[in-house]
């Protein structure tokens, strides 16, 4: 090989590497458009009544408010004794399922909960929220006004669902209930965790919400029959996962029907 044909060669191999460092630089500057970050498979599994009053209960309840006592509330005897508080309480468990579609675990830290009683109704408080913080010491767990707020307008927060009404949901977790709920599920990569929360009405707003759209049960209970009441339901809201590179993560919660039929 002759030394012009040497150098023809060498300078080749320099502009083929000048090359590859050019299109480097102009893939610095442009850049790929980044990776989407993974979005978690939250859904609803089941929901369980747990607590609740019976059907005699809530007649005698009604019975004997709307009597105010002496002789009128005579007729209420027919229903049983004035029920206490406890005796009207409503609780219920959300089993949920996490689906963990990153390579990385995936620890679920927030979940938004609401719950609509009679949710054909209109015009009346018949929505209430929750918002669980989740620790990995759920006896020290302080819950934070900020766990359920939502940047992305895709998932909705707390001030989505702000004409809820005070009271009506409560976390079990967060009333001297089962702290169970406040575990954090740690979903392992590719896989699916289920978990639950416990949660529970509050009797005095259930029970007006009751008193207003129950009517066919009142009528009944006028007419000194015991009525079987049934409460149409509907569940929905938002959970956040941690996800490795990504950091917090929302996932909207399909909404869920269903009717509670007391006995």
């Amino acid at each position: 090989m002759t030394p012009s044909s040497r150098f023809r060669k060498v300078a080749v191999v320099v502009h083929a590497l000048g090359g590859l460092g050019a299109c480097a630089q102009l893939s610095a500057v442009h850049g790929t458009a980044p990776a989407p970050p993974p979005v978690p498979e939250i859904t609803v599994s089941r929901v369980t009544l747990g607590a609740r009053p019976s059907n005699a209960q809530l007649a005698a309840h009604y019975c004997y408010q709307a009597a105010g006592g002496g002789l009128a509330a005579m007729a209420c005897r027919v229903f049983g004794s004035v029920p206490t508080p406890h005796d009207l309480q409503f609780s219920f468990q959300i089993e949920l399922a996490a689906k963990n579609p990153s390579p990385a675990p995936m620890p679920v830290v927030a979940l938004l909960v609401a719950f609509t009683a009679y949710p054909e109704s209109t015009g009346g408080q018949n929505l209430g929220t929750a918002c669980i913080q989740m620790c990995e010491d759920p006896d020290q767990c302080p819950q934070s006004a900020d766990a359920c707020h939502s940047s992305d307008p895709q998932v909705r927060g707390m001030n989505d669902f702000a004409a809820a009404a005070a009271g009506l949901l409560i976390s079990s977790a967060l009333s001297g209930g089962p702290r169970d709920p406040l575990r954090i599920p740690m979903v392992p990569a590719g896989g699916t965790v289920a978990f639950i929360a416990g949660l529970s009405l509050g009797v005095d707003p259930m029970l007006a919400l009751m008193q207003r759209l129950a009517t066919d049960g009142l009528a009944q209970i006028k007419s000194g029959k015991v009525p079987a009441f049934q409460i149409p339901w509907a569940i929905e809201g938002s959970a956040w996962v941690t996800i490795e590179k990504f950091g917090r993560i929302g996932a909207g919660l399909p909404r869920q029907t269903g009717i509670w039929s007391l006995k």
